[in-house]
């Protein structure tokens, strides 16, 4: 199989060097001197390590919504029809509201 386009001006091996003098304090500018490339260059691979990096678990729920603000949005959703139907539609769906929402639409 023929790959098209440009080859990458970092190789693997430049890139494991790159990601080590970044790691121990290097600046983007050095690095770059040291590597002949540009310090876009270098500003785009770290760009992209840090994207690709896994965030820890605090990270990830900071990200998140809080479960309530999610819960409400669910239930939002599932009463928007009910507040559309004609009314003689409107049992159907109350009673599914009552079947997914037990303690706030099950009515007793």
């Amino acid at each position: 199989m023929i790959c098209m386009g440009r080859p990458p001006v970092l190789t693997v091996k430049d890139q494991d060097q790159l990601a080590l003098m970044i790691e121990v304090g290097v600046t983007q500018d050095n690095a770059a001197r040291v590597l002949g490339v540009s310090r876009r260059t270098v500003a785009r691979f770290v760009a992209r390590e840090r994207a690709a990096e896994p965030q820890t678990l605090q990270q990830v729920l900071d990200a998140m919504p809080p479960l309530w603000q999610v819960l409400a949005d669910l239930e939002e959703e599932a009463a928007r029809p009910a507040r559309r139907v004609p009314k003689r539609g409107w049992r159907a769906a109350a009673d599914q509201l009552a079947e997914e929402f037990p303690q706030r639409w099950g009515g007793g």
